[in-house]
């Protein structure tokens, strides 16, 4: 979960550091799935602790793999376009590296998610 939490902070420096004043879509779709992911990581983790529901927490990682892979379609897509139409170099790096670093946020969601699932077999 640090490497999430990590990672998204890193995407927030990036913005700053690089002085990047246009948003991408992207930028905005991603951050909307890494949110439901920290959403569901929580009701998880809430849920793992009382062991009553061990159902609901399954459904909740299924959840995070499945908005993995919405966020990898979105990430592949945006980079496609971007190295199709941005003209600028820099600007292209600067775009290139924060959606890679939101792309990677949800990735460590999900290897969380990974964890919760290995927690909820033992614990069964």
């Amino acid at each position: 979960m640090d490497d999430v939490v990590d990672l998204i902070n890193a995407s927030s420096q990036r913005f700053r550091l690089f002085k990047i004043t246009r948003i991408e879509p992207a930028y905005i779709q991603i951050a909307e799935l890494i949110l439901e992911c920290a959403t569901n990581i929580q009701f998880a983790v809430v849920e793992l602790r009382k062991l009553k529901q061990p159902l609901k927490v399954k459904n909740a990682c299924l959840r995070i793999n499945e908005i993995e892979n919405e966020a990898d379609a979105i990430y592949h897509r945006a980079v496609s376009q971007l190295f199709e139409s941005e003209p600028d170099a820099i600007e292209l790096i600067k775009i290139h590296e924060v959606l890679n670093i939101l792309e990677t946020a949800i990735d460590c969601a999900e290897d969380v998610s990974d964890v919760i699932k290995i927690i909820l077999v033992k614990g069964a």
